[in-house]
């Protein structure tokens, strides 16, 4: 009986669809204990060539010890195995030969049927292969007769399932071919990306993104080239809409999509994320982005241009005899000069009066602050002489930032992000490169704020035998 050894789906399906199809299977199916009493001229041992089950209906579905023969099966197979010895005994040439691979040829087809319906039952209704099918039809196709009415049926229900199968055929092989194509991309991906230093990749698209596009791997090469000019496009368009934000100047009539550009990176380009700001008093410089950080920022956000900010970089580049049109935000950190913010009162003390000390980022996140929009109309700072500016560092201490972990190495994206000296240490050891210098051989996580320094206090109007001239500095612990 083709697929039924132990394929409860087919059976069930089958039987359970009217009461009649369970007495046409106890009327047909034999065990092997009674296959002598029902052909008792038959020899028992062509049985191997037949296919046989072991789940019944009667049995609710659960496989027993005892195999089952349907028949006709039986009576078929010894009809023709007679037929083929009956040759032999007449003298036929090749009589013997036919009757071998007769014998062959049933015993590969019964295995054959019984691998099926073990596949069948790992895959509880699920019918997908030909074969599966062939064997329903041809348990269909037995005593017809006998089924009457409820042939309708079961080809009703049978359609049912060959369309179920097909869907769900083609859902998977789509499944499959998208998987497959994901997998040669990421790899592809991953590959081009090894030509780049590891800051150069952070500022390449995701890789989801790039999976998005649905690019062609019909060949390597025009792999790569849609590869590059989809990196490319990706990337002006960022640059774009960064530089979309920026007001044009009134020094200019028209701006070129190069010079707006150039206006993006200039350190008068502060943006803020709206979206992120959960506290609009909070002073934290954490969320005024400069355009590397903006550039970066998580997609979902949304950025606007701080046009307080800018007033507040032009101000300062102006006390530090800078050209404002020039500066760029590393010139400012270079220089890494200290302010005191003029609009503000000072600190009162028992015995002197003193401002906050603070750099140029901590100034911009000052001057943004809403809640000083009235009092700080414009800004004006003053910068600290060189004494109070030595004596406000020294008190200030090591860098926070070395101590954070926001470093990593450009040379391999192997090392997870720690502290600046383990950067350097893993640079000098996996790359034997004995003088590391930051950005060509390590460089700071551009996408996370970098530390500023812990606000000190100067003083600015010593009395009573505090400070000196210069003003003594304090550190807010």
């Amino acid at each position: 009986m083709p697929a039924m050894r132990a394929n409860k789906c087919i059976i069930d399906r089958f039987y359970s669809l009217t009461k009649v199809l369970r007495g046409v299977q106890k009327k047909h199916l034999v065990g092997t204990a009674a296959l002598k009493e029902r052909f008792p001229d038959f020899d028992t041992s062509i049985v191997e060539f037949v296919p046989y089950t072991n789940v019944t209906t009667w049995g609710r579905g659960s496989a027993t010890r005892t195999r089952m023969y349907w028949d006709t099966d039986v009576h078929d197979m010894s009809q023709r195995l007679s037929a083929l010895e009956n040759a032999i005994q007449m003298g036929q040439p090749s009589a013997h030969k036919k009757l071998q691979e007769f014998k062959t040829a049933q015993t590969d087809r019964v295995h054959e049927i019984l691998k099926h319906a073990d596949i069948s039952d790992q895959l509880p209704g699920l019918w997908r292969s030909k074969t599966e099918i062939l064997g329903f039809l041809l348990i269909v196709s037995r005593d017809l007769n006998e089924l009457g009415s409820n042939l309708s049926a079961i080809r009703r229900s049978l359609m049912r399932e060959i369309h179920s199968a097909r869907i769900h055929r083609t859902h998977m092989e789509a499944q499959q071919a998208d998987e497959a194509w994901k997998r040669k991309a990421r790899e592809l991906y991953a590959d081009y990306c090894k030509k780049f230093t590891h800051r150069r990749v952070i500022y390449m698209p995701p890789v989801d993104q790039v999976l998005a596009s649905r690019f062609s791997l019909y060949t390597e090469s025009s792999a790569k080239t849609e590869l590059r000019r989809l990196i490319a496009n990706w990337t002006t368009a960022r640059e774009q809409k960064l530089s979309g934000l920026i007001p044009m100047p009134e020094y200019l009539n028209f701006v070129t999509a190069r010079q707006a550009l150039r206006l993006a990176k200039l350190a008068t380009a502060v943006f803020i994320c709206t979206r992120c700001t959960v506290d609009p008093s909070s002073r934290s410089d954490i969320l005024l982005l400069d355009h590397d950080q903006s550039i970066l920022h998580a997609n979902g956000c949304d950025l606007s241009f701080s046009s307080r900010g800018a007033l507040a970089v032009e101000s300062l580049v102006k006390s530090l005899g800078l050209y404002v049109r020039r500066t760029v935000p590393r010139n400012l950190d270079h220089i890494d000069a200290r302010f005191i913010c003029l609009r503000c009162k000072p600190v009162k003390g028992l015995n002197y009066r003193a401002c906050p000390s603070l750099t140029w980022r901590q100034c911009v996140a000052h001057f943004v602050d809403p809640t000083l929009e009235v009092s700080h109309a414009t800004p004006n700072w003053r910068r600290l002489n060189e004494g109070e500016e030595a004596a406000v560092k020294a008190r200030q201490g090591p860098d926070s930032a070395l101590s954070s972990r926001i470093w990593t190495c450009n040379h391999c994206d192997q090392f997870d992000f720690k502290t600046h000296c383990s950067a350097v240490t893993h640079v000098k050891a996996k790359h034997a490169i004995h003088h590391p210098a930051e950005g060509p051989d390590f460089f700071c996580d551009p996408r996370k704020s970098r530390p500023g320094p812990r606000k000190g206090l100067i003083v600015v109007d010593p009395s009573s035998g505090h400070g000196n001239g210069d003003g003594e500095a304090y550190i807010c612990l």
